[in-house]
């Protein structure tokens, strides 16, 4: 397995996230950091049933992509952001089991999860 894509500039986020149709799930993490070390695999296996419920999954180095985090309030990573319609609809900050980023993901649609774990972006 290839594992999940990686976005690494503007004009792919653009193409993948903003102006993409439906629902994108990305993942913000730093090389270092263990919590996101841990993650990459469990990420990585569970993007094919994520993918299956209609959600685009990818990646960015938020050092990297560092103002992508400013846009959507990130300081911590992981972190994850679910947008649907260029426009995000939630956001996560820490590590998830895999049973927890498939229930992140199927939060938006009807609207956001009511979990205090997720962030609303909906208003």
């Amino acid at each position: 397995m290839a594992g999940v894509f990686e976005i690494k500039d503007e004009q792919t986020w653009r193409r993948k996230v903003d102006d993409a149709p439906g629902r994108v799930m990305v993942e913000f993490f730093v090389t270092w950091c263990p919590h996101c070390q841990r993650e990459a695999p469990i990420l990585d296996e569970t993007a094919p049933a994520i993918e299956a419920l209609g959600v685009a999954v990818y990646r960015a180095n938020a050092e990297v992509m560092w103002t992508k985090g400013e846009v959507y309030g990130l300081s911590e990573t992981p972190s994850f952001i679910l947008v649907e319609n260029g426009q995000m609809v939630a956001k996560h900050v820490g590590f998830m089991e895999p049973e927890e980023l498939l229930a992140f993901a199927q939060s938006a649609g009807g609207g956001a999860s009511t979990s205090n774990e997720f962030y609303s972006g909906l208003q």
